[in-house]
């Protein structure tokens, strides 16, 4: 892995008014920031409108479609956050679950670590190290096996460290989560994701996204003060015990229609989970939730997460008093492209609250 910072951070199409051309947005923010391949979806829980721009790389050939797969980053937490709150409402997990009440051998290894709860894993309050650097990955030692035992060997090495202040943001979390499914489940993490997404009708894809296919969108690097696409055999990958918190790829369709689900949820609709559960996931605690960070905007509740690996960049808000989420993914993730991706998602939110109060005189 290379000595870069992973920054994984923090249903149909429906014809909205015409009044919001969104292909003409992303193409102006793409030549504004030289962004190779941008999609972004417009969301309500009646409809959803997609759109996606670009070649897979700079300088490519191929167009991208509205079924060609980005990197999600940390994005992937609110699925791992999804799959454990449905194990909770089937009662095989609660928010209370310790760690070590599945797997007691483990508890002896460090007092210090006193609070693995599913709740705090979740919320980044279990005090374990961050793991949000490729540094940090560097310095482990090789883990074999299957990937259920790779990912019991790599907690069990991690509980060997100092804890950390409670609060701080940490990939670690969701690895201890998806070893928790794991146990509860009676299989792996990847095959419970796998049969969640079957459920649904969600394609998805573990890993860079052109790994899949070179037709997908290549991550870019910057190297060398030059935009760089990464190769699909490029040595530079996450490692597959640390999927749960951030390796997803999806195309923009399906995961709109997730991010609908939830908005849907938030709004009193009941779907895979209770509206109870979406509001445990989005607001259950304050800041950050379960896979979602929140604040008060204009005095109304909105959950937010951005996700990216250096290489790609997906930002996500969901605005449930507005009726309204909006997604924008990128393949690059430049600091004055990131900033284009905030102000066309500001634009956005302007432009379908002003739709919306014109349509109301």
């Amino acid at each position: 892995m290379k000595l870069f910072l992973l920054v994984l951070i923090f249903i149909s199409d429906f014809c909205f008014a015409q009044d919001i051309n969104l292909k003409k947005l992303l193409e102006e923010t793409r030549q504004e920031t030289n962004i190779p391949a941008l999609a972004a979806s417009i969301i309500s829980s009646h409809g959803i409108q997609n759109e996606v721009i670009g070649t897979n790389k700079i300088n490519g050939n191929h167009q991208v479609q509205l079924t060609d797969k980005f990197h999600l980053g940390s994005n992937t937490k609110a699925f791992t956050a999804f799959i454990a709150m449905k194990l909770v409402e089937q009662g095989k997990l609660s928010l209370t679950t310790s760690l070590y009440d599945l797997y007691p051998e483990l508890k002896e290894i460090n007092p210090k670590f006193n609070d693995l709860t599913l709740d705090n894993l979740l919320s980044h309050n279990a005090r374990i190290p961050a793991f949000t650097s490729g540094l940090a990955f560097l310095m482990l030692p090789k883990f074999e096996g299957n990937i259920i035992e790779k990912r019991y060997k790599f907690v069990k090495h991690i509980l060997t460290y100092k804890p950390i202040k409670k609060g701080t943001y940490s990939n670690a979390d969701y690895a201890i989560i998806a070893m928790m499914i794991d146990k509860v489940s009676n299989k792996s993490f990847e095959d419970e994701l796998i049969a969640t997404m079957q459920k649904l009708g969600l394609e998805f894809f573990l890993g860079f996204p052109n790994k899949e296919s070179i037709d997908n969108p290549w991550g870019h690097i910057n190297s060398f003060f030059q935009n760089k696409p990464l190769p699909p055999d490029d040595e530079y990958k996450l490692e597959d015990y640390i999927a749960a918190a951030g390796d997803l790829s999806m195309n923009i369709v399906d995961y709109a229609q997730f991010i609908q689900m939830n908005l849907k949820g938030l709004r009193g609709q009941n779907n895979y989970l209770t509206t109870q559960s979406y509001q445990k996931l989005h607001f259950g605690r304050e800041n950050y939730a379960y896979g979602w960070g929140n604040k008060l905007l204009e005095n109304k509740k909105v959950s937010y997460h951005d996700g990216s690996a250096a290489t790609f960049y997906c930002h996500t808000v969901v605005m449930p008093d507005d009726d309204l989420a909006i997604v924008i993914m990128m393949n690059s993730a430049k600091s004055n492209q990131i900033k284009g991706l905030y102000k066309l998602r500001k634009k956005l939110v302007q432009l379908k609250k002003r739709e919306r109060k014109n349509a109301k005189q």
